[in-house]
């Protein structure tokens, strides 16, 4: 009603939310890597609304902290996590002989990550969630 009272009808701020969020997408997922040396990455998961966004934020040598990628999936399945690994891969994501990953002990996310980065990647289960259960 707000945007009304200043002209502005609901489709138009809809449409414009719309085109900036997707511009904005699309400068995310071009965004590269190849700059970077990571020596860890966390992946976990955040129930909204009954499905699940999955993040995976990298941690580079100097200690800055890098929103990588994300999927919205039904669960903490493999399949849309390794997706997304491979997507991130693609960017020109770069890790020495090994790094950290940690995760919430998520089935999925081992087996996504062991398969995605089978020689480097040392998992690690997040000390937080291994208290909460």
């Amino acid at each position: 009603m707000a945007g009304e009272a200043f002209g502005v009808s609901k489709s138009a701020i809809s449409k414009r939310f719309v085109e900036q969020t997707s511009q904005a997408l699309e400068e995310f997922n071009a965004k590269k890597f190849s700059n970077r040396q990571f020596i860890a990455m966390m992946i976990d998961g955040i129930e909204l609304g009954g499905d699940m966004m999955i993040i995976a934020l990298g941690i580079t040598n100097h200690g800055e902290k890098v929103i990588l990628d994300f999927v919205h999936a039904a669960t903490e399945n493999h399949r849309p996590i390794k997706a997304m690994l491979m997507r991130i891969k693609e960017r020109g994501f770069k890790v020495g002989s090994g790094f950290l990953v940690v995760i919430d002990g998520s089935k999925g996310i081992h087996k996504a990550v062991s398969e995605s980065f089978p020689k480097q990647a040392i998992i690690q289960r997040c000390v937080w969630h291994k208290f909460k259960t």
